[in-house]
């Protein structure tokens, strides 16, 4: 239950970005519901909704309607897993994240890098990479990209979500990695193996693009 001050602090900010009640925020002209009982992690995931939904315009993409995002206190095997911070169910249109919170903690023995939350703009940047997955799913049309094509672009939306300096601290860890240097190197099996560096490694073939946003709408548009 949320004490009745932080409630009424929440529906006054909330005026600002869109409607809230009991925990439940429709952000501003979208059509996303984010439903947690932290009123700053809700307010939190509408920065996430508008920073997402402006890196997809280049990309001729958009985030679905009706999709939500769920903020949970805890994994639970049948919606989060022991290992994910988030993840995107397609078939319910919905994105589980943990709140902040509850990611830091269950985050806090990892090794410093992207595992490792700290911050509330990098758990934003969580969303924002499942708000990519949400957008690929909808707008694949017949032919949809490879799991790892999806990985990838999500990646690269959740690190460019970052704000410059952020970015740079997270990346040390990370400093003797080199870029993907073909698409055919960019695999869900390295995925699997280790998906930090296959995020850090996709973000800087990313940038190495003459025309990045070109570069994605090819990717992501495969032949039938």
């Amino acid at each position: 239950m949320i004490r009745p001050l932080v409630l009424a602090a929440a529906i006054f900010l909330a005026c600002l970005s869109g409607s809230i009640s009991a925990g439940e925020l429709r952000c501003d002209d979208r059509s996303v519901v984010i439903r947690g009982t932290e009123p700053q992690d809700v307010l939190d995931g509408c920065e996430a909704v508008k920073s997402a939904a402006r890196f997809f315009v280049s990309l001729g993409l958009s985030i679905p309607e009706g999709v939500s995002i769920e903020l949970m206190e805890a994994q639970h095997a049948s919606l989060l897993a022991a290992h994910e911070t988030g993840n995107y169910d397609a078939q319910k249109n919905a994105i589980r994240i943990l709140t902040y919170r509850a990611a830091v903690k269950a985050t806090e023995a990892n090794e410093q890098g992207l595992g490792r939350i700290t911050k509330r703009t990098h758990w934003r940047s969580y969303i924002v990479h499942e708000l990519a997955h949400a957008a690929i799913h909808a707008g694949c049309g017949v032919a949809c990209p490879s799991r790892a094509i999806h990985e990838y672009v999500a990646a690269v939306a959740q690190l460019a979500s970052l704000p410059t300096e952020e970015l740079g601290e997270l990346l040390i860890p990370y400093r003797n990695l080199e870029p993907f240097q073909h698409l055919t190197e960019i695999t869900e099996i390295y995925y699997a193996i280790n998906p930090h560096y296959f995020a850090v490694k996709s973000y800087m073939h990313y940038q190495q693009q003459s025309d990045p946003g070109a570069f994605l709408r090819r990717v992501l548009a495969p032949s039938d």
